[in-house]
């Protein structure tokens, strides 16, 4: 459901919903889910620690971690709202408080699934491959993504455009895979 919002007359962007409330059990359990599969990743990572796979691989998640400074940014430009009633805020940048479960979803998105691409790609890279690269992060986030906005983790707001499914515009999708892919 897209979150209806009326025009700033000052800066002509969409209005967020300010009135919504964080979803705490949601948020928990979407940092653990996120932790689920970035945990596993960063034990082999530092298992490999005297490897020079294992020192990349750690390097690559934090950066991925790193990146969670970007949200703010990419929040006011795509129209992205997570509310600020009874949230826990790592930062905030620009007014926009980021969350706990972002940080947590950047270090894992951003950082373990970028860490296992590389080691995919040390072993040789195909044409298959890079596809694989591309379109498992984007499966990875229109499922985690269209969970979380069914549960009001947070929103979209203001004229989204691909906004066929009612919650996630599927512009974003390929963006953060690109991000990720890039990385």
């Amino acid at each position: 459901m897209t979150v209806a919002s009326s025009w700033d007359p000052n800066f002509k962007l969409p209005i967020p919903p300010v009135e919504t409330v964080y979803n705490e059990t949601v948020g928990f359990w979407a940092a653990v889910v996120y932790l689920c599969f970035g945990l596993p990743v960063l034990y082999y990572a530092l298992w490999k620690v005297r490897e020079r796979k294992g020192q990349i691989m750690q390097l690559i998640m934090l950066g991925g971690a790193l990146c969670a400074q970007v949200e703010p940014f990419a929040d006011v430009l795509g129209a992205c709202w997570h509310p600020e009633v009874g949230k826990p805020t790592v930062f905030t940048v620009l007014g926009r408080g980021i969350p706990v479960w972002v940080c947590v979803g950047y270090f894992v998105y951003f950082g373990c699934i970028a860490a296992v691409a590389d080691l995919w790609y040390c072993r040789g890279i195909t044409r298959r491959l890079i596809w694989i690269g591309f379109l498992v992060p984007c499966v990875v986030d229109i499922v985690m993504e269209n969970l979380m906005l069914s549960h009001g983790l947070y929103y979209y707001y203001g004229n989204q455009p691909l906004n066929f499914l009612g919650h996630l515009p599927l512009w974003w999708p390929p963006i953060n895979a690109l991000g990720e892919f890039g990385g």
